[in-house]
């Protein structure tokens, strides 16, 4: 009988959202611990028939002043406060 319960309490609408929302924050944790891709950017410039010039630059994004470890706490913060939730709706 134990098992039943418990396996309709899995399967039950809000807790799939629990589970939804416990991804979605341990995602958001991922995604503030990661640095910002570089951005590529190349121009040609065709100055005669046959001679042209190229040129390449490649920029980095960087987080100063404490922004992503307040990214990541924020994040860890939120997820914390998910599995709170989902402790209180499993305990009642």
């Amino acid at each position: 009988y134990e098992e039943l319960v418990k396996c309709a309490e899995q399967q039950s609408l809000e807790s799939q959202i629990i589970k939804q929302k416990i991804e979605a924050a341990s995602e958001l944790e991922n995604a503030a611990s990661q640095f910002v891709n570089p951005d590529l950017d190349i121009e040609s410039i065709r100055k005669d028939s046959d001679k042209s010039e190229t040129s390449a630059s490649l920029l980095f994004n960087f987080s100063i002043g404490g922004k992503r470890s307040a990214l990541k706490a924020e994040a860890r913060a939120e997820k914390e406060k998910v599995l709170a939730e989902s402790d209180l709706n499993s305990a009642s």
